[in-house]
């Protein structure tokens, strides 16, 4: 009781904190400070903000630094999974392109997020492992097998940190106008205090800030927009004739190849997230398979919110845009509006005018053009309607500052998640499991921190020489963990599997995926092709392969019978924790 008091301490002066944060940052844009500047502070606030956190909650504890203790409240657990959810899939919010389905992605993103909520994440935390190779290593002895999977959840942990690390960048660099590389050493000094001193701590606490940032950030537009009398479109809740239009709107510029719902893309995302090492790190943290349980139903109410909040922004977005930019002459769009275009984010006429003497010479090539911008001579990204609401509404800096802090936050939270994810996966499940079990703790951890901090330094150098696609790097490490990861996690269940026929399931269902990915089209749903038909090879694979042959499988029963005593904790205690 005394623990859940402080934590609740904490957090409500962390509220505290934000709030003065945001009232002194709306107190600057009213005094007239330059709008630049107070747009940058949110982003900058939020990324120094997480590294504090990680910092305060330093350990030399094993279990502090890979389990948070296992004494984080399930609803801040689910808080935290939520920000993690929701910094996986924004990158995929529509309009992006027309080579996939936004409904497959969001289909596949409900499903994936269920199956980690309320079944791998309660059943990793029900055996007492670490992490999903951490799981594999206890059911099969085979020590290529663990090193295999140590190897997958590294490479499929360090792309999806990878991802959440440029979408922090990106965000610090196009608010504050910083230059790639001075945002990416921003960002990799937060991520270092978020996540090297205190380990999962840092990082589950990080995202659960995240979280709250998120929340705060998107609804703070929406809720001036519902104060000036506008109303807000989402269905069921809000002007539903206002979302229709938005949505036809939205899917104007998906494009229409990219509307029917993809079963491939679906199971290849849920498949993937259902496995997803920085996805279920948080449910390792929590006292028990209960509390697990608990956090999931408490990611999945956190999630749907923010998912709400964030399809009302841009949809918002969108019919602002269409209000400011459609049956306007060129000479009468607003300024900010050529300065997104000029960045990129907008099209008119089907190029990138910086302003409207070359948006009307782009338009006047346009069939049909009469002298006003039209609807089909505008396009867009989801990434500009996210944030937009603010500028487009005319609520000021501040406003523009707190979604761009969500943005960087969320990034932050996934790269804190997915780079601690691989690091324990290649320190201490590969290097310690594999060499040396009685090593010191202060070792073991030496070993995870520094393999951390060269992860932080090669995201940093790589985003800061070069704009990455987070989308690409989401897509090929979910298919890693839906090829390989979720086969082995099912076959730890199957009593009869041993460990060579997990190492046969591995190699059938990776070559499988190359296979079919080099056969298929090349395309996203061929990437997702090829990951579920590779997880369907590989559970095949280990169950027919398991039915071959005698040989000793006591081990494989007393395992799945453990799993299911009232307990739990399969996996006998680490030392140190």
């Amino acid at each position: 009781m005394r623990a859940r008091d402080a934590i609740d301490g904490r957090v409500t002066f962390a509220i505290a904190a934000f709030v003065a944060a945001g009232g002194l940052i709306v107190l600057l844009d009213r005094v007239g400070v330059s709008e630049r500047f107070i747009a940058a502070i949110g982003p900058t606030i939020a990324l120094i903000g997480l590294g504090l956190i990680g910092l305060l909650l330093r350990t030399m504890r094993i279990s502090g630094f890979y389990a948070a203790g296992r004494a984080t409240p399930p609803a801040y657990a689910g808080f935290a999974t939520a920000a993690i959810a929701t910094a996986l899939v924004a990158p995929f919010t529509p309009p992006v392109s027309d080579l996939y389905s936004g409904a497959g992605v969001f289909t596949g993103f409900a499903l994936g997020l269920a199956c980690a909520a309320f079944v791998s994440g309660p059943y990793l935390r029900r055996t007492g492992a670490f992490s999903v190779s951490d799981l594999v290593g206890a059911r099969f002895e085979n020590m290529a097998l663990r090193l295999g999977a140590a190897l997958l959840v590294g490479v499929s942990a360090l792309l999806a940190g990878m991802a959440g690390f440029e979408t922090a960048v990106s965000a610090l660099s196009t608010i504050a106008g910083l230059s790639r590389g001075v945002a990416a050493v921003s960002v990799a000094v937060a991520l270092a205090l978020a996540a090297v001193p205190g380990g999962l701590s840092g990082v589950v606490w990080a995202a659960v800030a995240a979280a709250g940032l998120a929340l705060a950030g998107f609804a703070l537009p929406l809720l001036l927009t519902g104060i000036g009398g506008q109303s807000i479109p989402l269905p069921v809740l809000g002007d539903q004739e206002a979302w229709r239009k938005a949505a036809d709107l939205v899917s104007f510029w998906q494009g229409d190849s990219g509307q029917p719902v993809n079963l491939w893309l679906s199971l290849g995302m849920a498949l993937g997230m259902a496995s997803s090492a920085p996805l279920i790190a948080p449910f390792i943290t929590v006292r028990d398979r209960t509390a697990a349980l608990r956090a999931g139903v408490g990611a999945s109410l956190w999630s749907v919110a923010l998912a709400a909040l964030v399809a009302a922004s841009v949809a918002a977005s969108a019919l602002g845009l269409l209000d400011q930019l459609g049956g306007r002459r060129p000479d009468r769009v607003p300024d900010q509006l050529y300065a997104a275009s000029a960045a990129r984010l907008i099209k008119i006429c089907d190029q990138y005018p910086r302003n409207w003497g070359q948006a009307r010479d782009a338009c006047q090539k346009a069939p049909g053009f009469s002298g006003t911008i039209r609807p089909q001579d505008i396009s867009t990204r989801g990434a500009f309607l996210m944030t937009a609401l603010p500028p487009l509404g005319g609520f000021g800096a501040a406003a523009t500052g707190f979604v761009w802090a969500a943005i960087a936050a969320l990034g932050g939270a996934l790269a804190a998640a997915g780079l601690l994810a691989a690091a324990v996966a290649l320190g201490n499940d590969a290097i310690h499991r594999l060499r040396d079990r009685s090593a010191l703790t202060s070792r073991r951890l030496a070993i995870v921190r520094a393999i951390l901090i060269v992860s932080i330094v090669g995201c940093a150098a790589v985003c800061g020489a070069r704009e990455l696609d987070p989308r690409a790097l989401i897509g090929v490490s979910l298919a890693f963990s839906a090829a390989g990861l979720a086969p082995l996690m099912a076959l730890t269940l199957w009593p009869r599997a041993r460990s060579r026929d997990a190492m046969f399931a591995l190699v059938v269902g990776l070559g499988t995926a190359e296979l079919v990915l080099i056969y298929g089209d090349g395309t996203v749903r061929g990437l997702a092709a090829s990951a579920v038909v590779g997880c369907l090879a590989s559970i095949a694979a280990g169950v027919l392969s398991s039915l071959v042959g005698g040989g000793d499988r006591s081990a494989g029963y007393r395992f799945a019978e453990a799993v299911w005593r009232p307990e739990g904790d399969v996996i006998a205690p680490d030392k140190g924790a």
